[in-house]
């Protein structure tokens, strides 16, 4: 297979090409609503060279449209382009209802090759329980397990992740300068990280959430002026209580250094992982445990993140796996760095495996339909952001993000 294949088939896939590497890209229904019909335009002349290889570049995506009166899908017109080597090619063109004073549309244009999205960077500082209890309740292996398999997950590549156990220390600083694993950009640490997570023992007498969620927040504060282009969050992962005699401090002390974290610039969200007794534990301390953690979903709302996730633990440690993954989902920004080579007025943004995203002209447009995705800043954008129900897609499955420019929309500036 030659080098440009591969780019052949991820462009066949993305545009829902005629080539049968790969499944048509549809249109998610409920997702999105089309901002564009596609039809042929003129003939364009082509490097015949690599025209057997892209032609399934030039074939539209196909496109469906939900009809709101009907409740039925209307599929849009498309066109398939044919391919003769050393001829002119029939390209589609994207061909938006024009609105008043929008500028003339080129009479033809030729799309690019896709180029993978860069998104803007995550780093996750996981400040985890480590008091006695997990060594002799089960909750060790339960713990330790599920942070193994979400360091070792491949989808966690390129996501900052750092980690501190805490017990004991009541100074915040504590935790703020001596992380047991500093944060970096997996997978560089993930071998420091998996020798933190294989201890002989986890038996401090204590576990005081507030100097450890205090630490945590400082922590990320000093790493955004060091990494401003990363978002920075921190997880409080722990079966221990929200108050506290040793260091003084009751759940209202920890409501409020969540939300000094929401009042940092940038702000420092707060996700809260609580885990309490085995779901088939029935004796009465097993209602104590878990009713401790009814301030946790206070605190995870002062830190700007809603609720907090609880998690009966048994020997499978996946629920704590999934609660971090899910929290790397919906930490991580919906925002990409538009590449300097590109249009920004012929720019299109693919989810594979969801679909095509129509574009916005700005933020505030967002509510007005499904989906889409608008430039930042308007004037001179150096950002793609999706909008919000576009975003929801990218925290409920890991999708890749393609741009594709060369087709530029005569409804945009």
């Amino acid at each position: 297979m030659s080098v440009l294949q591969p780019l052949a088939i991820a462009t066949v896939c993305l545009l829902g090409g005629i080539a049968a590497a790969c499944e048509p890209v549809q249109q998610p229904l409920g997702q999105y609503q089309a901002a564009a019909e596609w039809r042929s335009g003129p003939p364009v002349a082509s490097d015949s060279s690599d025209t057997e290889q892209l032609a399934g570049a030039l074939a539209p995506p196909p496109l469906t449209i939900p009809n709101t009166t009907t409740g039925s899908v209307v599929p849009t017109p498309t066109t398939t382009a044919t391919v003769d080597a050393g001829r002119p090619i029939e390209m589609p063109v994207m061909q938006p209802t024009a609105v008043a004073g929008s500028a003339a549309r080129p009479p033809s244009c030729t799309l690019s090759l896709p180029v993978l999205a860069e998104r803007k960077p995550l780093d996750m500082y996981i400040v985890v329980d480590a008091n006695i209890t997990l060594q002799y309740s089960g909750l060790k292996a339960f713990v330790l397990a599920g942070l193994r398999a979400f360091v070792l997950d491949p989808t966690t590549e390129g996501i900052g992740v750092g980690l501190r156990f805490f017990g004991n220390e009541c100074d915040p600083k504590t935790y703020a300068e001596e992380p047991t694993v500093e944060v970096d950009r997996l997978p560089n640490n993930r071998s420091a990280l998996l020798s933190a997570l294989s201890p002989t023992r986890l038996d401090y007498s204590s576990s005081p959430m507030a100097p450890a969620l205090q630490g945590g927040i400082t922590h990320q504060e000093t790493r955004s002026g060091i990494h401003p282009e990363a978002k920075q969050i921190v997880v409080l992962a722990s079966d221990g209580f929200t108050q506290d005699l040793t260091c003084s401090y009751s759940s209202r002390d920890l409501e409020n250094i969540a939300a000094s974290g929401m009042s940092a610039n940038p702000k420092i969200e707060t996700y809260i992982v609580g885990f309490g007794a085995p779901p088939d534990t029935m004796i009465p301390i097993a209602d104590d445990v878990l009713a401790r953690f009814s301030p946790l979903d206070s605190i995870a709302s002062a830190g700007g993140t809603n609720s907090a996730i609880t998690l009966k633990y048994g020997t499978d440690a996946t629920p704590l796996y999934d609660a971090l993954v899910s929290i790397r989902r919906s930490a991580q920004p919906c925002e990409f760095a538009l590449p300097q080579a590109m249009d920004a007025n012929a720019l299109h943004v693919f989810l594979q495996p969801s679909g095509r995203v129509p574009r916005v002209a700005e933020k505030s447009d967002c509510g007005a339909r499904t989906g889409g995705f608008y430039l930042s800043p308007s004037d001179a954008p150096t950002s793609i952001m999706l909008c919000p129900t576009s975003c929801t897609v990218l925290q409920s499955q890991d999708d890749t993000v393609w741009l594709i420019d060369g087709c530029r929309s005569s409804s945009l500036p």
